[in-house]
């Protein structure tokens, strides 16, 4: 079952990792969030350099797909979330 889906199906595998890839990266951020102080930097810096690289393949797949596909997923996106993808 698709989350997102796609006016023109050419589109859907990019828009199902999008969605996969964003997924990903909210938890990324969240497991970061409940990093404290006590964890070394080198934890921080591991999960900071995570959190970057999810975020730069989730703006690839955004970029990649026309204006019209980014417009319908962010509206399904945001009633299934409540906040757009970005």
């Amino acid at each position: 079952m698709n989350m997102l889906n796609a006016i023109n199906k050419a589109h859907q595998t990019t828009l199902n990792k999008l969605y996969k890839v964003d997924r990903k990266y909210n938890a990324l951020v969240d497991a970061g969030d409940m990093l404290d102080d006590t964890v070394s930097v080198r934890k921080w810096e591991a999960q900071e350099a995570a959190q970057e690289a999810c975020y730069e393949t989730l703006i690839d797949l955004w970029d990649s797909l026309p204006k019209r596909e980014q417009i319908s997923a962010n509206k399904q996106y945001e009633t299934i979330h409540g906040y757009t993808i970005l």
